[in-house]
């Protein structure tokens, strides 16, 4: 009897550390799952929920636990826009505001009346532990290289201005105003947990164009 109960507790142990050691790989998997599945998804017009979060505060660290909720729960914001960065392979869906479950699949916007083209506009994502999904790859990116957005009508060039590592309490960034339209790219500078930092990528506009098959490659 003692014997059967040890066997049991050792492969019960056993499993449950193979899970907790296979645990980042499957959710770096479910999430690279739902940024694909979403870029293969068309953009709507208007997906502006009222309801759209834009408060930094709320936005919760990335858990196994909000990854299944993600996949479980049908009920999502469609995304509003693209965003590529071919250089450091970055390729995700754009939705409006900051909500929790978007955030596992893509980048929000920071501010509720922001347009492409036009002022600040603002963009954060996740820094997860795998620096290859979401924002992971931001702090790689180089000056004058290109970032590309679409709203699905048109093509907005972007090209890097400057790059930096600030402190999560520089908020001014977000709404800081320069000479040319420009884009503001914020993640944490780490997949760590509570990560004081963050880096900033400000890029400025090139030039606009409407979207056909040729130039939306970019983002497949």
């Amino acid at each position: 009897m003692k014997k059967k109960l040890y066997t049991a507790t050792w492969v019960t142990l056993l499993v449950v550390g193979l899970f907790l050691i296979s645990l980042p790989w499957l959710e770096n998997s479910a999430i690279k799952y739902l940024t694909n599945s979403e870029m293969n998804g068309r953009i709507a017009a208007t997906a502006k929920d009222k309801n759209a979060n834009f408060d930094f505060k709320k936005i919760e660290s990335v858990s196994a636990s909000s990854i299944s909720k993600a996949i479980l729960n049908g009920k999502k914001q469609q995304m509003i826009g693209k965003i590529a960065i071919p250089s450091v392979k970055i390729s995700l869906p754009l939705y409006y505001g900051l909500n929790n479950q978007e955030l596992l699949s893509g980048a929000g916007t920071m501010k509720a009346d922001q347009k492409l083209g036009e002022g600040n506009f603002a963009v954060a994502g996740h820094h997860m532990s795998n620096g290859k999904i979401l924002f992971g790859p931001l702090h790689k990116v180089k000056k004058n290289t290109a970032i590309y957005f679409t709203d699905g009508k048109k093509r907005y060039t972007y090209r890097v201005s400057f790059v930096k590592t600030i402190s999560q309490y520089e908020v001014h960034y977000v709404t800081d105003t320069y000479k040319s339209p420009v884009v503001t790219l914020i993640t944490c500078s780490s997949g760590t947990l509570n990560e004081p930092n963050r880096t900033l990528v400000v890029a400025t506009l090139a030039s606009v164009q409407k979207l056909n098959n040729q130039n939306a490659k970019v983002f497949n």
